[in-house]
C-alpha cells in the first residue's frame, strides 16, 4: 500500500468517510478496508465506514448521519419532511436500485 485517498476527506476535521460496497465483502477486501483504516487512525485521522445498507434504509442513513455529523463536530437538526423527501428523491436518482416508494410517507429521521 503505497498511498491512497479516502473516498471523501474533511481536512478542517480529519475525518475520512469510507464507502464499502457489494465488492468489500470479499476477505482480502475486508483484510485491506482493515488496516486503511488503521493507518487512517495511526495517523490522527477519524474514519466513519458507509456502508450499502446505510445509504439505502432510512432508519440506518439517519444512523450513519448522525454519527457523522458528530465526528464533524456538528449538531445534528432532524431533517424537515420536504428534506427528507427530496433525499428519498435524490436517492432514486444517484442510487442504482433505489426505490423511495417503499418509504415515502414514513419517515423515520
Amino acid at each position: 500500500m503505497h498511498s491512497f485517498k479516502p473516498d471523501f476527506y474533511f481536512s478542517k476535521t480529519r475525518t475520512a468517510v469510507e464507502y464499502y460496497g457489494n465488492d468489500h465483502d470479499a476477505i482480502t477486501a475486508k483484510e485491506y478496508d482493515a488496516t486503511r483504516h488503521a493507518l487512517m487512525e495511526y495517523l490522527g485521522i477519524r474514519v466513519l465506514g458507509v456502508t450499502k445498507a446505510q445509504l439505502y434504509q432510512p432508519d440506518k442513513y439517519m444512523g450513519m448521519l448522525k454519527e457523522l455529523y458528530k465526528l464533524l463536530g456538528r449538531t445534528y437538526r432532524r431533517p424537515t419532511p420536504e428534506q427528507q423527501i427530496a433525499t428519498l428523491l435524490l436517492k432514486d436518482r444517484i442510487l442504482p436500485g433505489h426505490d423511495s416508494s417503499r418509504y415515502l410517507g414514513t419517515f423515520l429521521y
